[in-house]
């Protein structure tokens, strides 16, 4: 399966790189779907250069068009769609009493901070201000 979608995708680029352009245009589709083929043998185990060197596409172009949002995914959602929404009242220091028994709590940060004996709201605000 990889192979066949291996020689067509390297077929499409082949037909426009054969074209006498000093610059190319890849079409989106193309582009696309070399993303789609790369993402999938990387996580694989395939090796970046190597799949561009099959594709005979530059690594550089290859980056680029994976950085690039795909034209067809919007960034805002659709108008149309609906979505469930429940607006709920809570107090958030009784919420955090029953989450971790009392209001007082210890939290470490991947950063390293260390913030002890605040509630989640005070912890909430100082992680914010770290930011």
């Amino acid at each position: 399966m990889i192979e066949k979608q291996r020689e067509e995708l390297r077929r499409r680029v082949s037909e426009i790189q054969s074209r006498e352009a000093t610059r190319r245009r890849y079409p989106e589709d193309l582009r696309q779907a070399v993303c789609f083929y790369m993402r999938e043998r990387l996580g694989s185990g395939g090796r970046y250069k190597a799949i561009c060197q099959e594709l005979t596409l530059s690594p550089a172009t290859v980056i680029r068009w994976m950085r690039q949002k795909p034209a067809e995914t919007p960034a805002v959602p659709q108008a149309g769609k609906f979505r469930a929404v429940a607006v709920v009242r809570e107090d958030h220091r009784t919420r955090a009493e029953n989450i971790f028994g009392s209001a007082s709590c210890s939290l470490t940060t991947p950063t390293g901070y260390r913030v002890d004996g605040l509630d989640v709201q005070q912890i909430v605000y100082v992680l914010r201000e770290l930011r």
